[in-house]
């Protein structure tokens, strides 16, 4: 059931424009040289794209002509930044309504998708000129991202037309927030609309990520209808699909699927696994054959499993909770750990706190952050980093310890966090700025030959020695080199020695930009090591080399990091990020995604 854009038109032009929700930024505390500013984006060869931001941040009439200048002016990978910093205008009366009419005006030209972009984040101020994007813009790009602010009205509304619009462009992240789509298709009741979601999520041909979204919407409905199409959903290609509807079957409450889940247990996809014993786990807790498959779930090398064993006792806990949280949290595995710390965090057991100490000290920055984390929520006090001091206040405390209310711990969590307000903090490892989380890092650099244009290579150079010397004592790291071919500097991760710093510097010092972008098999041979816990992940050209659709590379990138909770953070050089992909793998792995020039 599929209507095209024109067919909808009408629809959009009917519905009525609310007053604007932009509310105005503070004013900037003090003045800057807007032209000094203007200057330095027309000529510099290497300036910080945060230019065009400390223009738009004075919001004064001159600030604004200044950013159209450069809008038309600067070079062109510049661009997107100066139609982006026209955002601060929002709110500002007759300096917003120039900002809008620029950016519409320039919404079906050559710079479509930074107008729009920009035209987007000024929300029901800019309904109108949205609506005409998204029902005549030719890029589907600019659809998407026009889409966004449309949601409520189109929820408002209601009819099969505007949830075709939806379905046809509601995309994550260019749209929104996978919650916030979720929450649009399972706000259409009529029965017309119900019809449509099930076609949708047996139709094949349909976007997976919307096939994502529709299932868990479906999951929020009561009908024989729905839960057919949810059981069919198990059979779905895409494994993100399947996990959805065995997410969304399990919330429901559903048992006639049951015997399907157990050979899904058993699937190649360790996502589908986990998904699949954590739904069994709830729905079979108790009965006696399937206690014998929990003992031999905990006693097993199926990881998967174990995740969904956690998530299970998360959610069912029973007298046994404690103990079998306590194995899963020295298993071998990171996943299993983060999933048992999780569990107990969320289920308040006191008697996990040691478990969670030792954590700290598991050689991962990422299981250690989660356990700190952990143990702060629940007892309030924080004893740091490592387990050391932790164990000895333990050993004070011992099994006569109780637990605070998790009022009583947040209160004494902030008294705690304000007296050190002050505190020095150790320098944090960034990456052209990004803050990278974790101390197994992989650096996947392009050298196409594209990035010897305006200093790029030696920029990247210079950044990434910057960030390695960032790196704190224990990290450990890797090189992976992309051009026609893929080239990885080490085998594997390499701990931070003064002798592998330097070998780095020396391999970076020796790059040479040629070729072209095999961006998916930089990818993925930064995944192929099953140690590492942040890729960065930068590159200023379109995949020219290997695979080269969009939605094939994202289904790879989803395929790579089931479980394992890898954060893929994506600088994109100059206009690489137009076709929104580089945005793309960061939402996927809830990184972090930037342009620089």
């Amino acid at each position: 059931m599929h209507r095209s854009i024109t067919s909808v038109a009408a629809l959009l032009v009917g519905l009525l424009l609310p007053g604007s929700l932009a509310k105005a930024s503070p004013p900037p505390t003090q003045a800057v040289d807007v032209d000094a500013l203007v200057r330095e984006a027309m000529d510099g060869t290497d300036v910080d794209p945060g230019i065009f931001d400390a223009i738009g941040r004075e919001r004064t009439r001159e600030a604004l002509d200044a950013l159209l200048r450069c809008c038309e002016r600067v070079r062109a990978d510049r661009q997107p930044a100066a139609y982006f910093a026209l955002r601060h205008f929002a709110g500002q009366g007759e300096l917003q309504a120039r900002a809008i009419e620029f950016l519409s005006e320039r919404s079906f030209g050559r710079d479509a998708r930074s107008a729009v972009r920009a035209l987007a984040t000024f929300e029901r101020a800019a309904q109108d000129e949205l609506r005409r994007v998204l029902t005549e813009s030719p890029d589907v790009l600019a659809r998407q991202r026009a889409v966004g602010p449309l949601v409520d009205e189109l929820r408002a509304y209601g009819s099969p037309e505007a949830l075709q619009l939806l379905l046809d462009h509601y995309r994550v992240p260019f749209s929104g927030t996978a919650a916030l789509g979720v929450k649009a298709f399972a706000s259409f009741r009529r029965p017309e609309c119900l019809e449509m979601l099930v076609d949708t999520l047996e139709s094949t041909r349909t976007d997976a990520g919307t096939r994502v979204l529709v299932a868990s919407a479906l999951g929020r409905r009561r009908d024989d209808a729905t839960t057919a199409a949810l059981v069919d959903a198990l059979r779905d290609d895409d494994r993100r699909v399947v996990v959805a509807a065995i997410d969304a079957l399990r919330e429901r409450g559903e048992r006639d699927h049951l015997r399907r889940l157990v050979s899904l247990t058993r699937d190649r996809s360790p996502a589908v696994r986990a998904a699949a014993f954590h739904a069994l786990f709830v729905e079979r807790q108790g009965e006696l054959a399937f206690e014998r498959t929990v003992r031999r779930a905990l006693a097993g090398r199926d990881h998967a499993v174990k995740v969904g064993l956690a998530r299970g006792l998360a959610d069912r806990p029973r007298l046994d909770t404690g103990t079998m949280l306590s194995e899963l949290a020295s298993d071998e595995n990171l996943a299993v750990r983060r999933a048992a710390v999780e569990a107990a965090r969320s289920l308040r057991i006191a008697s996990a706190l040691p478990d969670l100490i030792e954590c700290l000290d598991a050689g991962s920055d990422r299981l250690s952050t989660t356990a700190r984390v952990a143990l702060v929520e629940l007892t309030g006090l924080d004893y740091g980093r490592t387990a050391g001091r932790w164990r000895a206040w333990w050993e004070g405390e011992g099994a006569t310890y109780r637990l605070p209310s998790p009022e009583e711990a947040r209160a004494t969590a902030e008294e705690r966090a304000a007296r050190r307000a002050d505190a020095p903090s150790r320098a944090e490892p960034t990456f052209y700025g990004v803050r990278l989380a974790g101390d197994r890092v992989t650096y996947v650099l392009d050298v196409s030959g594209s990035m010897s244009n305006v200093a790029r290579l030696p920029r990247m150079v210079a950044e990434t020695n910057a960030s390695l010397d960032l790196l704190p004592p224990g990290s450990r790291f890797n090189l992976v080199f992309f051009s026609d071919a893929v080239r990885s500097w080490g085998k594997r991760l390499v701990p931070k020695t003064e002798e592998n710093r330097g070998r780095a510097s020396s391999a970076l010092g020796s790059l040479v930009a040629d070729g072209g972008t095999n961006l998916h098999g930089g990818l993925a041979a930064a995944f192929a090591d099953p140690d590492v816990e942040t890729i960065v992940l930068l590159s200023d050209g379109a995949p020219t080399v290997g695979e080269t659709d969009q939605a094939a590379i994202l289904r790879d990138v989803h395929s790579w990091n089931e479980l394992r909770d890898v954060r893929v953070h994506t600088i994109a050089v100059g206009l690489v990020g137009a076709d929104g992909l580089m945005e793309a793998i960061a939402a996927a792995t809830d990184g972090e995604a930037i342009a620089v020039f």
